[in-house]
């Protein structure tokens, strides 16, 4: 009324609409200020197909992945690979009508996979301990959903279970999964625990699972498997907000030896379950519009851990005090940089950035305890020990850019990575690690780069000695993956090993990154050893064809190469065309080969350009055809930095064209938004950098070649307390070329910013343009002369 008044007072018909105007502004504006980081993140982004990501609850960087599962596609029916199990590796797929029930650990974005640890599901009815079948869900406890009635956001995930009229809500602290279900309807109800479900199941994975019903609201337990990682074994210890009714399980195997045990009924109200295939069930009475918590922690060292991290984490908290948490935990990470540009652009940048902020993963309990890859427990002192290193993805651009912004953690990582030399019987560093076991997945000794870039740009609070001593013993491992041959022949062969041309480009720059190390550290013996080595890519230029070719044993070339086939001609996860750019330390070499900066440009321009066939697609792993332009092939990393390097060969704009290319069309926040493999971070990573208008090309260099930003503005909050600026005047999506770039108010001519400058704080400004400015650059403004 008051209000209707006020209107009334006005004039005339001008002066009302004025206010309305006014007062809308104001609205718009409030709501505009409101937002943080996390209302532009999407969890379903890359949920869809390729991404391999997952959309459930989870703090950054936390040992708890609590998500939804969406199908039980298994592995293997022990006939071979099933193909179909590869759109599973994060659990859940966008397009499927059903959930099996919700798993406390999850990788995001892998191309392989495992965990899926401790499956929950609320149902009612009759009691059923299987999961069924997407055909047939009503043989199983899965349920239908919808995803009208389902949200997702930093920190929580929510569904509602159509067929049991129950929603169920999902938040995390670092170690602790937190469920919240509410029943629409009074009646008995059943909790059911999986502990044979997983991910990348197949017939005996699951070598044991313990369960102790210790009192009517605390369950405790562990299980092992043999997957990806070999000897995984993983702890819980979940409380009830409501005493358990009854309880029991099935344990569906063939026991010869029962021993004693025959003397109880361990079918139900019986509080030890153990076997290899142990689903357990909890009843209780419910009333309607009643809820049910349940609070699962994790730890990788014993129940007792797992019970202290959850009354460290989260015991006392509601469930809507921890989401409080866990989303001001990911307001606070996502605030470390602070970007302005169209909703777009701000969703896909905060959407990577979420993404990024996923792995590595803290693996240890709250005093520091943690499980080693030699099985023992170890204590971590001084850091935190962490897992998942997905490293042959995120040595690219996920760790430089960790290096970056998250400083601290980079420490304990390279700490973690140390403590796994330590504790491996073969001696070296981390290939691919998760949850206390080497998979030795993909190729390289990629800790290497991670740890000289860390090292070359100040990260302290680890043993620079010992680090080299560690990067040097695991580069002259011989037994592992051609190393022997690479030294004794100065290249991988191709008849003796695998991607063996792949193998000679990895290891000659993981090579140049200790030369860098061991220059500064004031080895210069050692120095010069790798500087040699880092030489090893020449060995298998083909100065016929202009590609990397794969050599045998005897020097000779593989025969039948086909350069835009990737199956069988020594590349993973890539063909020549793409590989054959793999030097980040010496682009030079790669110009000077094709004949110049001319040649090279043109080179680069038939990779964007050319058509590749359907068979040559088919063949491509990974990826589909929404993650390749021409023959660039961005759905996979290994072409990551190829958009960069026109700028050696003095041709930035068409960096900056190629740059926008990508990010506006293989980038957006949908389920299917991803060009590929999101990989731990490294595909959005890729984003980040991008979107700043700066990458690194070569890490352990120092520099960030320049592209094209696509955010107006952006600052960086650094963790030495100072601030870095990026601006881009007149940016729009017209005009994407760079005209100037000013360094803290001087004309700045460089085609790459050093790591230095960034972290002194300032401001780069872009004056950007819809033409492309083609002017010659000094040599000594040129990346990659070090």
């Amino acid at each position: 009324m008051a209000l209707f008044m006020y209107v009334c007072s006005f004039n005339s018909i001008q002066d009302i609409m004025k206010y309305t105007l006014s007062l809308l502004l104001i609205i718009c504006n409030s709501q505009l200020f409101a937002q943080q980081p996390v209302d532009y993140v999407n969890p379903f982004t890359g949920t869809d197909h390729m991404g391999h990501t997952f959309p459930g609850a989870t703090v950054p960087f936390g040992m708890v992945q609590l998500s939804p599962d969406t199908d039980t596609v298994p592995y293997s029916t022990g006939q071979g690979y099933n193909k179909e199990v590869y759109a599973y590796c994060a659990g859940y797929q966008y397009n499927d009508q059903t959930i099996c029930g919700f798993s406390h650990t999850h990788f995001s974005g892998t191309g392989h996979s495992d965990l899926g640890d401790f499956l929950l599901i609320p149902t009612t009815g009759p009691l059923r301990l299987n999961p069924g079948t997407r055909d047939n869900p009503d043989s199983g406890y899965r349920s239908r959903f919808s995803h009208e009635r389902e949200t997702a956001s930093p920190g929580y995930y929510s569904v509602m279970l159509d067929d049991y009229h129950i929603l169920a809500e999902l938040t995390a602290t670092e170690r602790v999964g937190i469920h919240r279900y509410t029943y629409t309807n009074a009646g008995e109800s059943n909790l059911v625990l999986d502990m044979t479900a997983g991910i990348y199941n197949y017939p005996g994975k699951n070598i044991w699972q313990f369960i102790r019903v210790e009192n009517d609201t605390l369950i405790t337990g562990y299980r092992q498997t043999r997957g990806w990682g070999r000897t995984r074994t993983i702890y819980f210890a979940m409380v009830l907000s409501k005493p358990i009714a009854r309880y029991g399980y099935e344990n569906n195997e063939e026991i010869i030896y029962r021993g004693f045990y025959r003397k109880f009924n361990e079918k139900e109200n019986f509080p030890e379950m153990a076997g290899k295939n142990v689903k357990a069930w909890f009843r209780f009475n419910m009333k309607a519009g009643e809820q049910l918590l349940v609070k699962m922690a994790l730890s990788g060292v014993s129940t007792d851990g797992a019970l202290k991290n959850l009354n460290t984490e989260a015991r006392g908290l509601t469930f809507d005090q921890v989401r409080k948490n866990a989303t001001e935990k990911w307001n606070h990470e996502l605030s470390r940089i602070q970007v302005s540009g169209t909703a777009q652009v701000k969703q896909n940048f905060y959407t990577s950035l979420y993404h990024a902020f996923l792995s590595p993963t803290i693996y240890a309990d709250v005093d520091g305890n943690y499980r080693g890859i030699d099985q023992n427990i170890h204590h971590a002192e001084n850091f935190t020990n962490y897992s998942t290193f997905s490293l042959w993805d995120t040595y690219r651009a996920l760790h430089p850019f960790l290096t970056l912004v998250q400083q601290k953690r980079t420490s304990d990582m390279v700490n973690s990575m140390l403590a796994h030399r330590k504790q491996s019987v073969h001696g070296i560093l981390p290939i691919w690690s998760h949850h206390a076991n080497e998979n030795w997945c993909m190729i390289g000794y990629h800790a290497v780069p991670v740890i000289a870039d860390a090292y070359l740009k100040g990260i302290t609070g680890f043993d620079a000695s010992e680090a080299l001593e560690a990067m040097d013993a695991s580069a002259t491992y011989a037994p592992y993956d051609g190393i022997g041959d690479y030294i004794r022949l100065g290249y991988a062969p191709a008849d003796l090993n695998t991607n063996a041309a792949s193998k000679t480009l990895e290891y000659a720059y993981d090579d140049w990154c200790i030369a860098r190390m061991a220059e500064k550290a004031g080895h210069r013996g050692l120095a010069g050893i790798y500087n040699r080595r880092a030489r090893s890519f020449e060995h298998i230029y083909d100065s016929a064809t202009g590609f990397m070719r794969p050599r045998l044993a005897d020097g000779s070339w593989q025969k039948d190469f086909d350069p835009l086939k990737t199956e069988g001609q020594g590349f993973i996860e890539g063909n020549a065309w793409n590989y054959s750019l793999y030097v980040p330390h010496d682009p030079a070499k790669l110009i000077a080969w094709s004949g110049g900066n001319k040649e090279f440009i043109a080179h680069l321009d038939t990779l964007f350009t050319m058509q590749l066939d359907e068979k040559h697609i088919a063949e491509s792993e990974d990826i589909d055809k929404r993650g390749i332009i021409g023959n660039y092939v961005h759905g996979n990393e290994p072409s990551h930095h190829v958009p960069y390097l026109y700028a050696y060969a003095g041709a930035p704009w068409k960096t900056q064209q190629r740059v926008h290319q990508i990010m506006d069309n293989l980038y957006d926040a949908s389920p299917g938004g991803l060009p590929g493999n999101d990989d731990c971070g490294q595909m959005s990573a890729w984003y980040i950098f991008s979107a700043l208008g700066f990458y690194p090309v070569c890490p352990g260099s120092n520099e960030y070649v320049l592209g094209s930003p696509s955010v107006s503005e952006a600052k960086l909050n650094l963790e030495n307390g100072k601030a870095f600026s990026i601006k881009a005047f007149n940016l729009s999506p017209g005009n994407i070329f760079v005209k100037g770039i000013k360094l803290n108010g001087k004309p700045y001519t460089k085609l790459y910013i050093r790591h230095e400058d960034i972290m002194a704080g300032g401001e780069m400004v872009f004056e950007m343009t819809g033409k492309p400015v083609k002017r010659a650059a000094a040599e000594g403004d040129l990346p990659g002369r070090f």
